[in-house]
């Protein structure tokens, strides 16, 4: 990332590019992250903390900012995707969420937000696919009987089923554990600093939404690819769900936390902080 902010009198000042941003070219309201300009122009030192990112809330309807959609994706072809360039674009002051300094706490915490959210849609598609695959099974013919006897197309179905009910108790499970700990979070003290007890539930809700996201991300995949295979032909066709499907489900293991920086989030969880790859 590398958008930044000055403040100028009773104004923050932004600066910066942002790519690939869901509903970017329909919004009214955007939140936008960035580092401060004074920061990034200083040369980088070995030990030194970075500095901290702020988060902002930016209308879309002045000037200074420019957007353009980007429809050329693989899928998800119905869904606004937008660039958006910022410059010297203007807020009030009091657009700033929180406190400066607090943007990369409440990115993390939206997180869970948003990974549970993909991982819920995620088990919507599986669903979908093994529905639409059993019915095409049974309705399907061939060598004058139902595809759905043969046995390898049970084996497509079976691993469909399996992977269902995976993620859908992991879904249960992450948002379980997130609810706790938004009920907790809501009764304690916004002025004092969290308690253990609410540091725990955070930690276990933000470790259970990585897992679910990253499991029912690949199971998804997995089994929009199977779909099509049980639908054969017809399933290399976007006229067909499992086709569209598979389209627009390979972008859910690359927003909201990538594989790869899912699996390092989740194994230094396991192995603890000081095993942080990513810093």
């Amino acid at each position: 990332m590398s958008s930044t902010w000055r403040r100028e009198g009773e104004n923050y000042v932004l600066n910066g590019v942002k790519y690939l941003i869901s509903n970017g070219g329909i919004a009214n309201v955007l939140v936008v992250f960035a580092y401060p300009e004074s920061a990034l122009q200083q040369p980088a030192e070995a030990g030194r903390r970075p500095a901290r990112i702020s988060a902002f809330l930016v209308e879309t309807d002045g000037p200074g900012l420019e957007r353009e959609e980007l429809p050329a994706k693989l899928g998800m072809p119905t869904c606004s995707t937008a660039i958006l360039e910022f410059r010297d674009l203007r807020i009030p002051k009091n657009n700033l969420l929180g406190r400066e300094g607090d943007g990369f706490r409440i990115a993390m915490t939206t997180l869970i937000s948003g990974r549970l959210s993909v991982a819920a849609g995620c088990l919507g598609v599986i669903e979908d696919c093994l529905t639409e695959s059993l019915r095409y099974a049974q309705e399907r013919q061939q060598h004058g009987k139902p595809i759905g006897k043969h046995q390898l197309v049970q084996q497509h179905l079976a691993w469909m089923e399996t992977w269902r009910a995976a993620v859908e108790a992991l879904v249960y499970r992450a948002a379980e554990a997130k609810q706790h700990w938004e009920e907790a979070h809501s009764q304690a003290d916004p002025q004092a600093e969290p308690s253990e007890p609410l540091r725990r539930l955070y930690q276990q809700a933000d470790h259970l939404a990585a897992v679910a996201k990253l499991f029912a991300a690949n199971a998804a995949w997995e089994v929009a690819d199977r779909a099509v295979q049980v639908f054969g032909g017809r399933g290399w066709s976007v006229l067909f769900r499992p086709g569209r499907h598979l389209q627009d489900v390979r972008v859910c293991r690359i927003y909201e936390g990538t594989d790869e920086i899912l699996q390092l989030k989740i194994a230094s969880s396991l192995l603890g902080k000081e095993y942080e790859a990513y810093r």
